[in-house]
């Protein structure tokens, strides 16, 4: 999901009804900025009626410039229909090439379908209407990232910044943009002197805090991160998001299981009906072998969300160390049928089967991995190949395994070839 981040403070309402993020968690989207300070002041009620508004207006050809913008804009925002989207955008446009806002919704649209000459004709566009714009510069840079450009990046992010002058919370996105193209540039001092700075100028901001944290993290400085951590938590005034984020943190990094469990607590009592945050307060106890009580955690996530394909992997796990085999199977199964094109489950499954020593259910599992479609490189596929064929050798099904050796052996495998002469003779 894009976060959108408005250039003005934008009602809670309406950041809820366009589909924000507000739990201050950066991922791949938190980088574009939109100007939506047409759409700022009204209220969920209003833009649902101005949606209809402005489909009736150009169903019957009345519509102007603006009505196609917003109609462009909560398309690609709320309905997430960016070919919808990037018709009114391309159709505000034709109506009036002085118009700042088409060319910054129809770059997003050119971006994501990965159309980088399109959306840099439509930024560089945009600045011959406002040379002074800060959105636009973020945008252009983050564009600049994507394609490895990151000195030119970095400049554009500059740019953003001076002109930014209202220098509200929002400006975080574009300096963690920044800090994050120096980090590419492994210039690590002066990432970290931004994220420094961010912190400076929005002390009460969480995203100053959880940005910083990361940045610790991944410098394996966790005293560092987890006192920022502490602080977003403390600054968002305990938000659940914000608490599973430092639970993930003492399970993932610090072995703080005891903490993760506490700050998943707190997280449900404030929203017990997340899916996710009883599927990550299951994660502790896996790791404590408390497989009881991880059965239990993930159930309360599939009670809120059936489709939750972690749950089901982590509880068919917890399962099998509690040697209730079938219902671990039921749970696998059930895992790869939500998501065929993911990897995890189907490890997780060979991998049971093959501590029962069930090795023709070990091929089964195996061969439908192998035809599932999952994109698997050549170095990878050989691997795949060679322990498929080992798999064959246990059950003595010689010709089989040889024929997989043929196939490894094709693509440079030296160790089917070994493993060929050894069994296939």
């Amino acid at each position: 999901m894009f976060i959108l981040v408005p250039m003005k403070s934008v009602p809670l309402f309406l950041l809820l009804f366009l589909s924000i993020h507000l739990s201050w968690i950066t991922n791949a989207q938190d980088k574009y900025l939109y100007d939506v300070e047409q759409l700022s002041k009204k209220s969920e009620k209003e833009i649902s009626s101005l949606l209809k508004k402005t489909t009736r207006k150009i169903s019957s050809g009345k519509a102007d410039v603006m009505d196609y913008y917003n109609n462009g804009l909560i398309k690609l925002l709320y309905l997430k229909d960016s070919s919808g989207g990037l018709i009114d955008f391309n159709k505000a446009i034709e109506l009036d090439k002085s118009s700042l806002g088409p060319y910054i919704g129809r770059s997003r649209i050119r971006e994501g379908r990965k159309d980088y000459k399109g959306a840099l004709q439509d930024l560089n566009s945009a600045l011959r209407i406002d040379s002074n714009n800060a959105v636009v510069y973020n945008n252009r840079g983050y564009l600049n990232q994507l394609q490895g450009n990151y000195e030119a990046a970095i400049v554009d992010y500059n740019k953003s910044i001076f002109f930014e002058t209202r220098k509200t919370d929002e400006i975080t996105t574009t300096y963690v943009n920044k800090a994050e193209a120096l980090k590419l540039l492994y210039r690590m001092d002066e990432a970290e002197e931004v994220y420094n700075k961010i912190v400076k100028l929005f002390p009460e901001n969480v995203k100053s805090y959880y940005e910083r944290g990361d940045f610790y993290k991944e410098r394996g400085n966790f005293d560092a991160a987890l006192k920022d951590y502490d602080k977003a938590v403390e600054v968002s005034k305990n938000d659940p998001a914000m608490l599973i984020e430092r639970a993930k943190f003492k399970d993932d990094f610090i072995n703080d299981d005891k903490g993760a469990i506490e700050d998943c607590d707190a997280a449900i009592v404030k929203d017990p009906k997340n899916a996710r945050f009883h599927y990550i307060r299951a994660r502790p106890f896996y790791d404590m072998e408390n497989f009881e009580e991880v059965v239990k955690s993930c159930g309360n996530a599939l009670l809120y969300d059936s489709t939750l394909y972690d749950a089901y992997v982590l509880r068919a796990n917890a399962y099998d160390f509690l040697g209730k085999s079938e219902l671990a199977k039921k749970d696998y199964e059930r895992a790869i049928s939500i998501a065929p094109k993911n990897d995890r489950a189907y490890a997780e499954y060979i991998t049971f089967y093959n501590k029962a020593k069930d090795y023709k259910n070990s091929i089964v599992v195996l061969k439908k991995f192998l035809e599932s479609g999952i994109p698997i490189d050549q170095q990878n596929l050989k691997a795949y190949y060679v322990f498929l064929a080992e798999l064959y050798f246990k059950i003595e099904d010689i010709p089989s395994g040889c024929e997989v050796c043929k196939k490894a052996e094709a693509m440079g495998s030296t160790e089917a070839e070994v493993l060929r002469v050894m069994n296939c003779q």
